[in-house]
């Protein structure tokens, strides 16, 4: 069961979190309103948090 969820979950999340926090930080630029660019920055940091936990988790494995 967990096979399914790593495969179509995880996995496209890995690949895709970084592009989206690229998107993200080009639409920051280009937003002009300070509400929406206040709920741009809490949706990168969403996405960038989580990232750089996996990152800091990899890290310690291949270093330990």
């Amino acid at each position: 069961m967990l096979g399914p969820l790593i495969a179509f979950g995880a996995i496209p999340r890995m690949v895709l979190g970084p592009v989206l926090l690229v998107i993200e930080g080009a639409t920051f630029s280009l937003v002009p309103e300070r509400v929406t660019r206040t709920l741009l920055t809490a949706a990168m940091l969403m996405d960038l948090i989580p990232l750089s936990i996996f990152a800091l988790h990899i890290a310690a494995v291949t270093y330990r």
